[in-house]
């Protein structure tokens, strides 16, 4: 789930006009190792139409990967948001 400071954090992408949905995905994937597309649903609370199309955005402009698995989840995101990820870590506890 996201905290108080990730919040903020979408509310600091929101105001550049980044997308709630993407911004979101941003925020929880930057905090995150490997995830399914459930998990991923349930710490940001979008749903299952938000995360598509937000992981879609994410994909298109390389910052994520994405695998398929085997196992009761269909799918698989990797994130690659290591500057994304090194930027929040910096500035989280701010």
């Amino acid at each position: 789930m996201l905290d108080d400071k990730d919040l903020e954090f979408v509310g600091i992408l929101r105001s550049l006009n980044v997308p709630r949905n993407v911004a979101t995905l941003i925020t929880y994937l930057a905090n995150t190792d490997e995830v399914t597309s459930r998990e991923i649903e349930r710490g940001t609370n979008l749903r299952q139409p938000e995360v598509s199309t937000g992981m879609r955005t994410l994909r298109q402009n390389n910052w994520v990967e994405e695998r398929d698995i085997k196992s009761k989840e269909k799918r698989a995101a990797h994130q690659g948001l290591q500057a994304w990820r090194a930027y929040w870590r910096d500035h989280k506890t701010l």
